[in-house]
């Protein structure tokens, strides 16, 4: 046999065995994302196969807690399903169903739910799909009152912000406002003209939004006083506020800081814990926080 010969077999020796490698990296991967990541991989929002399968089935309803449809599916006359979203307000709560886009809000964190099928074992899987059945899926109930919804987007009207109305007994959401909102019945069409759009209309800003919390942290720095008895209903608070004028109006000062407090009526102090907390004082909570 020839040196030529010789180094040609052993490249193909060599080649085969590349391949050998190669064929049992796949063969343990195939079955590691195809049974032990199978739900996974059909979650990802990007995975649009399920999306494309249930084009032709029932998916379910999202109802509000009246049992008001907020999402339901229309059948087309081309035999595929349509999402119909019968209250665009709610956009960034339900979300969205697109086969081009995938899903989003509730439409994706209840998508095995409103799928269905899931309780179906895999013979009735094959014989529904043998025999062209849809598949039906299940309702999806959620806490929002659509009358709470209603007057929440009537009092943002056209100003951009959020509003979240909870049920304090449960924690319920009755409401989650969020402007500028989008249609998702209109998606796929102007999806790329909400994404350059300067209001962020895709944003939920109840959710996603980054917000100082302002003066509503104040009830915190309270009730964080009270129960470690830095302070109470009757501690007496004395500041002096410098006179008004052009300058210097509504500015309280203690030693050599100066702090401004607009809320609280001008010249009167000494004030006590409630007092500060009905005019939402800044100095008095600077110094409970603080404290």
């Amino acid at each position: 046999m020839t040196s030529g010969r010789l180094a040609l077999r052993r490249q193909i020796a060599a080649a085969g065995r590349w391949f050998l490698l190669a064929s049992i990296i796949v063969s343990l991967a195939l079955p590691y994302w195809m049974v032990y990541r199978s739900d996974d991989v059909l979650a990802r929002p990007e995975n649009i196969r399920p999306l494309e399968e249930e084009a032709r089935g029932q998916r379910g309803r999202i109802l509000d807690s009246a049992g008001r449809d907020l999402v339901r599916s229309e059948r087309r006359a081309d035999g595929f399903v349509q999402r119909v979203y019968t209250t665009p307000s709610l956009a960034h709560v339900t979300g969205y169903w697109s086969l081009r886009y995938g899903v989003s809000g509730v439409e994706a964190a209840r998508n095995a739910d409103l799928r269905g099928g899931q309780e179906l074992t895999t013979f009735d899987r094959l014989t529904n799909a043998l025999l062209h059945r849809p598949t039906v899926g299940n309702d999806v109930a959620l806490t929002i009152d659509s009358r709470v919804q209603q007057a929440a987007d009537e009092a943002l009207g056209q100003m951009n912000g959020a509003i979240v109305a909870l049920d304090v007994r449960s924690g319920a959401v009755l409401a989650m406002a969020s402007h500028p909102y989008f249609d998702p019945n209109r998606l796929d069409a102007s999806i790329e003209s909400l994404k350059r759009a300067s209001g962020q209309p895709l944003l939920n800003r109840a959710t996603q939004g980054l917000y100082t919390p302002g003066s509503t942290f104040k009830t915190v720095t309270l009730a964080a006083a009270l129960e470690f008895g830095v302070a109470s209903a009757s501690t007496v608070f004395t500041y002096t506020l410098r006179p008004p004028d052009a300058q210097h109006s509504g500015w309280w000062h203690m030693g050599d800081q100066a702090y401004l407090c607009q809320n609280h009526p001008a010249n009167q102090t000494p004030f006590d814990l409630t007092s500060a907390y009905v005019w939402s004082c800044n100095v008095a909570f600077g110094d409970l926080g603080l404290a």
